[in-house]
C-alpha cells in the first residue's frame, strides 16, 4: 500500500467534501434569503387580505345603511301618496263647489 497516494487521496476527498459545504453553504444562504423575501411578502399579502376585509365590511355596512334608507323612502313615498290622493279629493270636492257656486249665480270661471 503506498502511503503517499493514500495520503493524496484522503486530501483529494477532503478537498471536493470542503468545496461542497461552500456551495451547500452557499445555497443556503440563498434559500434562507428567499424565505426571508417570501415571509415579508407574506406579511404583505396579510395586511392587503386585512385592509381588503376591513374594506369589504365598510362596504356592507354602507349597504346596510342603503337599504334602510330605501324601506324609510319607501314607507315615505307610500306616506305621500296617501296624502296626495286626500289632497286630490279634497281639491275636486273644492272645484265642484266652486263650479256650483258660480252656476247658482250665473257667473262665469273664464
Amino acid at each position: 500500500m503506498d502511503v503517499e497516494k493514500t495520503i493524496e487521496f484522503i486530501l483529494t476527498q477532503q478537498t471536493r467534501f470542503t468545496e461542497q459545504q461552500a456551495q451547500l453553504a452557499t445555497h443556503l444562504s440563498l434559500m434562507l434569503e428567499q424565505l426571508s423575501q417570501m415571509a415579508e411578502r407574506q406579511a404583505q399579502y396579510g395586511d392587503n387580505v386585512n385592509q381588503l376585509s376591513t374594506v369589504v365590511l365598510d362596504l356592507a355596512r354602507a349597504q346596510e345603511r342603503a337599504n334602510q334608507l330605501m324601506i324609510v323612502m319607501a314607507e315615505h313615498q307610500v306616506t305621500s301618496e296617501k296624502i296626495m290622493s286626500s289632497l286630490a279629493e279634497r281639491m275636486s270636492f273644492l272645484i265642484d263647489l266652486v263650479e256650483r257656486l258660480v252656476s247658482d249665480h250665473g257667473m262665469s270661471i273664464n
